[in-house]
């Protein structure tokens, strides 16, 4: 990946007793029901977390599993904090060499808990770009919106 993801910055935190019924749940539905399932219409598939997180990992093709998605979108309470976790699965991908990312991949990725809000804060931050390129050409002020940086490293 051409930037720091989430796993690149310090500052875990162990899950709270709701994330973690959360987690295993989620990994039981995934266990049960494999990497690639995919529900025809689940309860909920309308959730805007699980919406923008499917919509950017769309974008740059890359595969999660539904329960996966499902639990990252449980955590977040904005945003910015889906679009940090999906470069993050990006970036377990690349490092793990998984085709679909799901639980147990999630788990390796952050054995030492998710990150703390200040360790998300920072990440975004440091994606932050002038809203002008050299030349003066407007551009996102996000270096997730540029596609540039979600290829993979060769």
């Amino acid at each position: 990946m051409k930037i720091k993801s989430m796993l690149d910055f310090p500052g875990r935190e162990p899950m709270t007793k709701e994330n973690s019924e959360i987690f295993i749940k989620c990994m039981m539905g995934e266990l049960n029901s494999g990497k690639d399932w995919e529900p025809d219409d689940a309860p909920g598939s309308e959730h805007p977390g699980l919406l923008i997180l499917s919509q950017r990992l769309d974008m740059v093709q890359q595969k999660v599993s539904f329960f996966c998605r499902v639990f990252i979108a449980s955590i977040c309470d904005r945003p910015g904090q889906v679009v940090n976790y999906a470069y993050a699965l990006c970036a377990i991908a690349e490092k793990t060499g998984a085709e679909i990312v799901g639980m147990t991949e999630l788990a390796e990725g952050f054995p030492d808990g998710f990150p703390t809000e200040e360790a998300g804060r920072k990440c975004w931050d440091s994606q932050k770009q002038s809203p002008y390129d050299g030349d003066g050409n407007h551009r996102s002020d996000n270096k997730y919106d540029e596609m540039k940086y979600w290829e993979r490293e060769a």
